[in-house]
């Protein structure tokens, strides 16, 4: 990997942490436009890059709100957002782009939620499933939509 890449992975890591702080309204509080870059990642670099953002983005994005359902829970979720934005990527980049925001909607948000129903209960399941979907598909979407110009400058060396 060359150093323009690793250099745009740093920069579209600290834009997860930016993206942290444009909130959308969950009762867990840590749902925003954070996986975004990850997923752009995904598709510009490759998808193993991508899951890694999509793992830092979380866990800084926890870290910054005080790691509101235990550190052991976000990691959890941090693990499950590297599986998702690494399947986006590879699903989007077999030119399966609408199949790839359909599963990536789907893995980020209610599959995501599913071992949550264990650890807290089905009611938590149900307060989040809107807003993590909802936000799930934002954040595919604007991605999707950057991805193609933002692809043409990175390869353009």
């Amino acid at each position: 990997m060359n150093v323009k890449k690793i250099s745009i992975i740093g920069v579209f890591i600290a834009l997860s942490i930016v993206g942290s702080f444009l909130p959308i309204p969950s009762p867990a509080g840590t749902v925003a436009f954070d996986s975004m870059p990850a997923f752009i990642v995904a598709v510009i670099i490759n998808p193993i890059m991508g899951g890694v953002v999509g793992v830092m983005a979380h866990l800084l994005s926890a870290l910054l709100k005080g790691f509101p359902m235990t550190a052991l829970v976000h990691l959890l979720v941090a693990c499950m957002m590297f599986l998702t934005v690494f399947l986006f990527g590879i699903i989007y980049n077999k030119n399966y782009k609408v199949v790839s925001v359909i599963i990536g909607t789907a893995l980020n948000g209610p599959v995501s939620l599913v071992p949550f129903i264990f650890i807290f209960d089905v009611k938590f399941f149900y307060a989040m499933l809107l807003p993590l979907t909802v936000a799930s598909l934002l954040n595919i979407v604007v991605a999707v939509l950057v991805i193609p110009k933002l692809k043409e400058i990175v390869t353009n060396e």
